[in-house]
């Protein structure tokens, strides 16, 4: 179901936060990008979240969630079981939000798919972030392009990766890495054997 640029706000989830809160319900994808859900509409959606069983994938793209909304969708995460792909591209989720995911990632094991693409978590964020990816054992893609993780970010993605196991895809493109943090991925992926996929622009300064 795509509700995309429809003028949803965050007082109109109710309705649909209703029906996805409908253990019997069959919907398995929904987006709701570039509609003004703020963190109101991340509270409706959060409690829906935690005890729907059918969806797989939520688009949020562009939804003004900024980082009291992250920090609610991961906490619903924590007893949601069924949700693999989740899309919170262009929120301003900030170093709390990426946070709040790092903290979550450890206990969830349903999430395939993670985008976090230009959210300006930074190197703390990034680093929160990889924390949580070590002990990760479900997550195959995580994009975090775009986001000023600079070289320090990049490094602690990195070292992640020698413990984790399920990780396929990694994006930090646009993030302003060096080659210091190439090399680092370099070492990385001489030890890790899952990750087939890297997209990483260096920085040309």
């Amino acid at each position: 179901l795509s509700l995309r640029d429809n003028g949803v706000t965050g007082d109109g989830t109710q309705q649909l936060a209703l029906a996805l809160g409908a253990t019997a319900g069959s919907l398995e994808e929904l987006s709701l990008s570039h509609n003004a859900l703020a963190e109101r509409g991340s509270l409706v959606l959060a409690d829906a979240l935690q005890c729907n069983r059918s969806l797989r994938a939520l688009n949020l793209v562009g939804c003004q969630l900024g980082d009291g909304g992250a920090l609610l969708l991961a906490d619903a995460l924590r007893a949601n079981d069924r949700l693999e792909t989740l899309d919170l591209s262009t929120n301003s989720l900030g170093r709390c939000g990426a946070g709040a995911f790092g903290t979550v990632l450890p206990a969830n094991r349903s999430l395939r798919r993670l985008r976090l693409h230009q959210n300006q978590i930074g190197a703390g964020g990034a680093r929160e972030l990889a924390a949580g990816l070590r002990d990760n054992r479900g997550l195959e893609a995580l994009d975090v392009a775009e986001n000023g993780i600079g070289d320090d970010g990049a490094w602690a993605f990195a070292m992640a990766l020698r413990s984790n196991p399920s990780l396929r895809s990694l994006s930090i493109d646009g993030n302003g890495v060096g080659e210091t943090a190439a090399l680092c991925f370099v070492e990385t992926l001489m030890e890790n054997r899952t990750l087939v996929e890297l997209v990483a622009l260096l920085d040309s300064n």
